[in-house]
This record gives structure tokens, sequence and C-alpha cells, in this order.
């Protein structure tokens, strides 16, 4: 009897054990306290039931609405139960988890800011996206509390004020996207410490001043991976001239700069930017006293230019860029013939954009399966 009474026991402990974990990688899939976040979130936003998937949040007549790393537009650690991203962009995206259309203007105001404060309870994410809303208001500071993110989304809203410095304290950040808000004042030079970053837009807004120089630190890995890959800075009031040192950005495959007061010349060493696909350089101020550096930008694709300050002619070696998709070509400056020759190797070009009183001659090109313009815009008419 003692031998059963031990073994007896020792199954007792192994059932407790069994369990004790069982219930243990139940309490894992949710948080009481993220889940009571997120339903705080859910109550302040009152989503309509007809037409956001955040109405089945805490759901009791659904399974899935009892744990909140199963709720539409939430990721959560499979091996921990943090919620790690949070997804709550607007309806202009598919699908759709918030809809705006039942609040009015002013309601929509009162509640954004109380809603992006309740967000900073969640103090693992890792990726939160609040694109395509209506939220206004500056930046809540609260975010910068929230270390562990490494994807921050708050564009195509209607943010205001400065671009908060304690941003950069998120060492972890990889892609930073405030464009299309109503952000003022100059780009925080202590942005250049993210070492993690990758993608940085801040375009369509009315940032001020210089291009910060020390954007060149971006390079500061030897790694291409490991680098700064995307810069946006359109739609802006930039002034003053592009830093040389953004040249040390080997590894960039965008680059948008258009639509600011930039001013003077273009630095050739644009040319040793051998990964870039996009740029985007028309609505500046720029000289194109000379423009050769083109001729060694063989990857891009897509090519924006402007000049409306200094006369200059198109080079020709612009046709040996074959892999152009995209070509714009625009200003009152651009002046001569250009070679019809240009468009012989550009096999791949769907877009083309010419604009300019001082070309002369006749543009000469022939739509083909091998030369498949779906869009063309050519002014003054001197297509032939």
């Amino acid at each position: 009897m003692a031998l059963w009474g031990f073994v007896t026991g020792r199954l007792m402990v192994i059932l407790v054990v069994v369990v004790a974990s069982c219930l243990g990688c139940e309490g894992r899939g949710c948080h009481d306290n993220e889940r009571g976040a997120l339903l705080e979130i859910k109550k302040l936003l009152n989503p309509p039931s007809d037409s956001s998937d955040m109405y089945h949040w805490g759901d009791s007549t659904m399974e899935e609405g009892k744990n909140c790393c199963q709720w539409f537009g939430i990721t959560c650690n499979p091996n921990t139960g943090h919620v790690v991203g949070l997804y709550l962009y607007g309806e202009d995206r598919t699908p759709s988890i918030i809809s705006f259309a039942h609040m009015n203007k002013k309601l929509l105001s009162f509640i954004s800011f109380i809603c992006l404060t309740a967000i900073c309870h969640l103090k693992l994410l890792k990726t939160l996206d609040l694109s395509d809303n209506k939220f206004e208001g500056s930046i809540p500071s609260c975010f910068c509390t929230l270390r562990s993110q490494r994807e921050l989304d708050l564009s195509s809203n209607n943010l205001e004020g400065s671009i908060p410095s304690c941003l950069c304290t998120l060492r972890s950040l990889r892609e930073l996207d405030l464009s299309s808000n109503k952000l003022e004042g100059s780009i925080p030079s202590c942005l250049c410490t993210l070492k993690s970053l990758r993608e940085l837009d801040l375009s369509d807004n009315s940032l001020l001043g210089d291009i910060p120089s020390c954007f060149g630190s971006f390079h500061f890995l030897t790694s291409l991976y490991l680098s700064l890959r995307e810069l946006h800075l359109s739609f802006n009031k930039l002034k003053g001239s592009i830093p040389s040192c953004l040249c040390t950005l080997r590894s960039l495959r965008e680059l948008d700069l258009s639509y600011n007061s930039l001013l003077g010349d273009i630095p050739s060493c644009f040319g040793n930017f051998h990964f870039l696909t996009s740029l985007y350089l028309s609505g500046n101020q720029f000289q194109w006293n000379d423009s050769s550096w083109l001729c060694n930008m063989h990857s891009l694709t897509s090519l924006s230019i402007y000049n409306d300050r200094s006369p200059t002619t198109i080079p020709s070696c612009i046709g040996n860029l074959n892999r152009l998709n995209f070509l714009r070509l625009t200003g009152d400056w651009f002046k001569g013939s250009i070679p019809s020759s240009i468009f012989s190797n550009l096999t791949d070009l769907a877009f083309l954009q010419i604009n300019s009183g001082s070309f002369e001659g006749t543009l000469q090109f022939q739509c083909s399966p091998t030369f498949p313009i779906l869009a063309t815009f050519v002014s003054p008419p001197w297509v032939g």
C-alpha cells in the first residue's frame, strides 16, 4: 500500500504539473492587461457592427473573441503571448478595421488623443500601423516608451506639430513612416542615430530647413542589407543644397527629394548609387551644369527630373538605362533636340512625360511589342 500511495502521489504531481502548464499556455494566449487595453481602444472608437472587424474584439459568443491574439489586426509572440503587432489602418486600405464614417470630425479628434494614449499600454509592440485614418493632434510622447518598435506607420493622418525628438530613442526602429500629415519644423538630426533604420518616409508634410548632413551616417554598416534603403522627403519646404554625404548611402534603392526648394548642383557622386532603382528630383531649383552622373545609374527603373534654371541638353546616355519603365523630363530649360536613339534601348518603358518649350526638332518613336508605352505626355506636340 505504501508503494501504491507513493506512485499515486507521483502521478498526482505529474498531473498537476501538466495541468498548470496547459493553463499557462492558455494564459500566454492573451495577457489580461493587454486585452484590457485593446478593449479600451475598441470602446473609445465604438466601431459599427456592419463595417468593422474590430467589432468582434472581445465577443464572448465567438471562441476567438476571448483570445486577443486571435483578433483581427493583432499579432502576438507565439511563445510569450504578448501583443507585438497592432494594425489599425483606416478604411482607405483593404481590409478595413476601423470605419469613421459614423463619427463627426470633432468627436473623432477628441477620441484620437485618448485612443493613441491607450495604445501605449502595449509595451512590447514591434509593429504599430495607424495609417490612413483621421487622427489629429501631435504625436503622443508616450509612443517613445514603446522601445521594442521596429515599424511605426502614422502616415495619411492629420497629425500636427513637430517630429518629437524622443522618437530617436527607439533604437530598434527599422521603418518610420510619417508621410502625408501636417508636421512642421525641421527634421531632427537625432534621427541619424537610429542605426537600424532601413526606410524613412517624411514626405508630404510642411517640414522646413536643410536636409541633415548627418544622414550620411546611415552608411555606418558595411552590410548592404543593414543600411538605409529608402529615403522619401518629397513635398515639403526643404531648402539648401543636397548634402554630398548622401552619396555614402550606397545601398539606397529609392530616393525622393522632389517638390521642395532645393538649390545648387546635384552631386556628381550620385552616379555611385549602383543599387538605386527610383530617383525623383522634380520640382526643385537645381543647376544642371553636369548631368553625366546619370550615365552610371544602370539600375534605375524610375527617373523624374526637372530643370528650370540652367540651359542644358538631355544626356543621350539615358538611352543606356535600359531598365527604365518610368521617365519624366520636364522644365523650360531643357533645350536642343532629343535623339530618337535614346528610346531604342528603353524597351521596358511604360510611362513617358516630356514637357519643355525649349526642345527643338521632332521626337520620333514607335510603339511596338518591344516598346509598349502605356502612357505618354509630350508638350508641345512635336512628336512624329
